[in-house]
């Protein structure tokens, strides 16, 4: 988890399709699932990012938490202006209630809150990616053009690290 989320970006290069955007966002869709799919996975996950952020002993104080907000924004690919607003609220909402800052669990439910907003994003993105993607796969087939660039699978199942999301 902090290793995706922290890690370093790593830019897909630029195509005349939305490939390389729709494997990042199938790719960030898929993680974000994946720590949201029982609150042990969300636990462990949040808690490699917290133990990455903050030394032992301490809580979370706002500033990092910006930080790690602005990570997981960037790193996750939420570019929509709804839902940016929807973290800045989270995001004042708990800093307001934890003025000293967050401990494992309460930043382990601040995660919780913003996965969940980030990840209505990503799927209704990726979703349309996908049609977009489709429809110029049939445009091709349809044109006789061969389509070397673009394989369409739509039963595609994504995995993360062994999970089938």
């Amino acid at each position: 988890f902090a290793a995706y989320a922290m890690g370093s970006a790593q830019s897909a290069p630029e195509q005349e399709d939305d490939t390389g955007e729709v494997q990042a966002l199938e790719q960030a869709h898929a993680f974000v699932l994946y720590t949201l799919s029982s609150p042990e996975t969300l636990h462990e996950q949040s808690g490699a990012v917290f133990q990455a952020s903050v030394q032992p002993g301490y809580a979370m104080p706002p500033e990092v938490l910006q930080e790690v907000t602005q990570t997981f924004v960037h790193k996750l690919h939420c570019a929509d202006g709804a839902t940016l607003g929807r973290v800045a609220q989270a995001y004042e909402a708990v800093v307001q209630a934890n003025p000293r800052g967050l401990g494992p669990m309460e930043f382990a439910g601040y995660t919780a809150t913003v996965f969940t907003q980030i990840e209505r994003e990503l799927g209704a993105r990726t979703e349309y990616l996908r049609e977009k993607a489709y429809v110029r796969h049939r445009e091709a087939v349809a044109a006789g053009m061969p389509d070397n660039h673009l394989s369409f699978d739509p039963a595609q199942t994504l995995r993360y690290e062994g999970v089938d999301v």
